[in-house]
């Protein structure tokens, strides 16, 4: 029955480091698209500048899905915490450096959240500031 419970939360793990790094590269990938896509397209930005409503509406979505994606990766970075704690606690027929070393692989550490929220914030940042050039201000 241990070996079953542990084999199902080493599962669980992974799949909490799976979803994590598919979110990254994910949101990592079509806010790049999107910046690209205004950086090169007259078009795009034409039309943007002439349908301010939208523009705006556009900047609110970038920033409504980073924060969601800020909240999917420190929810992950959490469970998978509680989740290998879990194991530590339980599973002590298992020798601590072995422990250590299964925890180490399945475990997604604070600093990824805090690495992954810079380098797509940054991309946000580029992304918003872009958009809000195209933005003109009505007085």
């Amino acid at each position: 029955m241990e070996i079953e419970a542990f084999k199902l939360t080493i599962e669980t793990a992974k799949h909490i480091q799976s979803v994590y790094i598919n979110n990254v590269w994910t949101t990592m990938g079509s806010y790049l698209v999107g910046f690209g896509w205004l950086l090169t397209s007259v078009e795009a930005r034409s039309y943007l500048e002439q349908h301010q409503t939208l523009l705006l509406n556009i900047i609110k979505v970038v920033l409504v899905i980073f924060v969601i994606h800020g909240l999917v990766l420190i929810g992950a970075c959490y469970n998978s915490y509680q989740l290998l704690n879990d194991i530590s606690v339980t599973c002590l027929k298992i020798s601590p450096g072995r422990l250590k070393t299964i925890i180490d692989s399945y475990s997604i550490p604070l600093y990824w959240p805090i690495i992954s929220l810079f380098i797509n914030g940054s991309i946000v940042f580029l992304l918003t500031q872009k958009l809000m050039q195209l933005r003109r201000i009505k007085l």
